[in-house]
């Protein structure tokens, strides 16, 4: 009888070694079995190649978060699927009953704070609050909310805007726009951004690459010969999939998805709405825009403009947009001699700056335009963050 229970206990001892200290078995991530599986489970066609991108346990125990991937030619999905320990079965969640149980989605959404360098940015690279928007250029919601954002970001050097890919698997246009807005690069990608959203219901998938093409053409140092081989290759698809994996790891389904300092907020309808929620994150008060907005305007001299001078203007201007300093662009005909001259909307300190900064534009500098700084309009209401 000892030697029975004896051998009950090293039993006992073995299947608890078995069940807490199992060593969890590696997911196969090219395994044919568990991809067809799971093509069966998320119900995909045996037309669209299915790939697992990742494969990571969930909270140190042999459940598996698998991200997977299919992509189409017009689009493009990443959903997340969990792994039985066994291996055996699929669910579209688990839930961690521990008390120890780490809040991944706050833990992801810190790690927005590392911005890719290559992501589009709007505002001054040190500013102290971060929003990162993940967007659809074929979504209405996204064209407001684009505005909204804007509206906030536009002026004020203590707030930048990240831009993020996510075209939804239900626009059939959207990753392309995605995809040429990567091509693009630098100060056209906000050409298009823009191009994209003022102009949504004029594009369909059977036009968008030649309407794309259209307003790129007119843009300053555009290579069309370097942007089709940009737009035919794997580069500009694994710059969106980048994006959209980050999503699929935060739980971003839908768009537009917007995020402060790493947290996730809903914007409201107007852009005080969206300072409010700022504001509840950050902690403290952001500032509306600089004490004073001054009207410029570039008139010829009448000196010879050669087409690379005219780009490095055009360059300087694109660049005082993207520090939050130029508001408005636009072009002016003139009365008495029939010539245009560029007019646009600048925020500085006050009337000095506002010619110190005028006083570097490429074409100032050739004598080629000459300037003239017009007090517009003090902001009354201008708050200042104190972090």
């Amino acid at each position: 009888m000892r030697v029975i229970r004896w051998m009950c206990v090293v039993s006992l001892v073995i299947v608890a070694f078995n069940v807490v200290g199992e060593t969890c078995s590696p997911v196969q991530q090219t395994d044919p079995a568990l991809v067809e599986g799971i093509r069966s489970f998320l119900k995909f066609p045996a037309s669209v190649s299915i790939e697992i991108v990742d494969a990571e346990p969930v909270n140190g125990s042999c459940y598996e978060r698998l991200m997977v991937e299919t992509v189409e030619p017009t689009r493009l999905r990443d959903t997340t699927v969990f792994l039985s320990p066994d291996r055996r079965f699929l669910s579209h969640d688990v839930t961690d009953l521990s008390a120890g149980a780490t809040d991944r989605s706050s833990t992801a959404a810190a790690a927005l704070a590392n911005v890719p360098s290559d992501s589009p940015v709007l505002g001054r690279p040190d500013a102290k609050i971060t929003i990162v928007e993940f967007s659809d250029f074929e979504c209405p919601y996204c064209r407001n909310a684009a505005k909204l954002i804007e509206s906030v970001v536009d002026g004020d050097p203590n707030i930048r805007l990240v831009f993020r890919h996510l075209p939804l698997a239900m626009h059939p246009w959207a990753l392309y726009a995605s995809r040429a807005s990567v091509c693009a690069g630098g100060d056209r990608f906000w050409k298009l951004h823009d191009f994209y959203f003022e102009n949504q219901k004029l594009f369909t998938p059977q036009n968008v690459a030649e309407k794309t093409n259209e307003l790129l053409t007119l843009l300053p140092g555009f290579d069309p010969a370097a942007f089709q081989s940009c737009i035919s290759s794997v580069a500009s698809l694994d710059t969106v999939r980048r994006d959209v994996r980050a999503a699929a790891k935060l739980n971003v389904a839908g768009t537009p998805s917007v995020f402060v300092n790493g947290k996730s907020v809903r914007l409201g309808n107007s852009a005080d709405e969206v300072r409010s929620q700022i504001e509840s994150i950050v902690g403290h008060s952001v500032r509306v825009g600089r004490d004073l907005t001054f009207l410029v305007l570039l008139r010829g001299t009448g000196s010879a403009v050669t087409p690379e001078a005219k780009a490095e203007g055009d360059k300087f201007v694109e660049g005082l947009r993207g520090e939050g300093r130029v508001s408005t662009l636009g072009l002016a005909s003139s009365n008495d001699d029939k010539r245009s001259y560029q007019i646009f909307m600048l925020r500085a300190d006050d009337a000095a700056a506002a010619r110190a900064i005028i006083a570097r534009h490429p074409l100032v500098l050739r004598k080629a335009v000459s300037m003239e700084v017009l007090n517009w309009q003090p902001e009354k209401d201008a708050r200042v963050g104190q972090p």
